[in-house]
């Protein structure tokens, strides 16, 4: 991993956001989702579940597979190869992605030659898109000692991966994540305010956890069943396996949609060759599995079999 204090300068400014300026903090059902996301969307190093899965360039080239190998090693974790690059990178990504529904980088390249030599995540929310350039927000919580609040960032310095389409994109994301909040009180506050804890206004605990139960799987429709939060009482196993199949879906597609932005970059970059991941079901494959169960091809049992990686 390369250390901070040798990367390339750069333009945009890297600072933890303060206190005032976090307006909606993760509360348990957020949480439970932003935390599940990326289980599973990228074999571990260490299973045995995938012992197929690989990633290679489509034209082989082992100058380039080292430079991608060091460039996308964005994590704290190090890693050996191309395969375990893509992977940290991709579980990087998609948990800032499912907390703001984008990931944005700056591009550090070499002063002299303009080479990429290095991705650094920059904080959430602060940097837009002005016309055609990028401007850097920064909050007066986070100011620092030169008092800047606007940092101009180069448009060719900037890589920016959003929340797919189909999963909603970012502001349908950031919405669902501000429901979540809303729904993780378990208990309304008026039924604090007697001994009776409402039951003379006729309130229900177990109704009102139903229809939270209920609201929360409407609201993670795209994502399928929040996996911690287990199956929905009431409800017969065919929607459990097609929520947990959903939820395998979306996992696919976000990581499908991931790689095809570090292709999309690479052409960026003028580099001549693509990623290519093997060995993991993909979107095909997970909804060829929902329709044959659907179809009452498959059995509940070889359905999880098949997208077990994934969930």
């Amino acid at each position: 991993m390369m250390n901070p204090k040798t990367w390339p300068k750069r333009h945009a400014r890297g600072h933890l956001p303060h206190a005032k300026s976090r307006k909606n903090d993760m509360q348990s059902m957020s949480f439970m989702f932003t935390r599940d996301l990326k289980q599973g969307i990228m074999p571990s190093r260490y299973g045995r579940e995938t012992p197929d899965y690989k990633v290679e360039l489509k034209n082989k080239d082992k100058a380039l597979d080292k430079r991608l190998t060091t460039l996308l090693d964005v994590s704290r974790s190090p890693v050996n190869n191309l395969s375990e690059g893509v992977s940290e990178f991709i579980e990087t990504c998609t948990m800032y992605m499912s907390y703001w529904g984008e990931v944005v980088f700056e591009i550090l390249r070499d002063e002299k030659s303009g080479e990429a030599e290095k991705f650094d995540s920059l904080p959430p929310k602060t940097v837009k898109k002005i016309l055609w350039q990028y401007i850097q927000f920064i909050p007066k919580q986070d100011i620092a000692d030169d008092g800047k609040r606007f940092i101009r960032v180069p448009s060719e310095h900037i890589w920016r991966i959003t929340m797919p389409s189909e999963l909603g994109g970012v502001r349908k994301h950031r919405k669902m994540i501000r429901r979540l909040n809303e729904l993780s009180n378990t208990t309304p506050q008026f039924t604090f305010e007697g001994l009776d804890f409402g039951s003379k206004d006729g309130f229900e605990f177990d109704y009102h956890h139903m229809s939270r139960d209920i609201a929360i799987e409407q609201c993670t429709h795209r994502f399928g069943t929040i996996p911690s939060f287990g199956q929905l009482k009431h409800t017969m196993e065919y929607y459990f396996i097609a929520n947990r199949l959903q939820s395998a879906l979306a996992k696919a597609l976000l990581r499908e949609h991931i790689v095809k932005e570090l292709n999309a970059l690479m052409a960026r970059l003028d580099i001549d060759n693509e990623l290519v991941v093997s060995g993991i079901p993909t979107a095909k494959d997970i909804r060829v599995i929902a329709e044959e169960l659907q179809q009452g091809k498959v059995s509940f049992a070889d359905a999880l079999d098949r997208a077990k990686p994934l969930l």
